[in-house]
């Protein structure tokens, strides 16, 4: 059987809702979940502030790390939700 790979997720601000291939799996930050190698959709949702979709891939045995510096929604204050952040993609982690 094949050694699952990791995946660990953390945002900034930190307690966003965090879904995995449409299923709920906690708030952030999530450490060392484990994952069969493929392809896994990832939405952050936080109140007030945009959605964060993206695609990140896992491979057998290899962290993997994504960190999200949330924005606020087009239309409303930065100011008054987060101001001066900006996304970081994901960044596979080789050990």
């Amino acid at each position: 059987m094949a050694t699952p790979g990791s995946l660990s997720i953390s945002t900034n601000p930190t307690n966003a809702h965090i879904m995995i291939n449409e299923d709920y799996v906690g708030l952030s930050p999530l450490n060392d979940l484990e994952y069969k190698t493929g392809i896994y959709n990832i939405t952050i949702l936080s109140e007030g502030l945009a959605p964060f979709d993206t695609a990140i891939f896992v491979r057998s045995g290899v962290p993997s790390e994504l960190a999200v510096d949330l924005i606020a929604r087009k239309g409303e204050d930065v100011a008054s939700n987060v101001s001066g952040l900006e996304i970081v993609e994901a960044v596979p982690v080789v050990s």
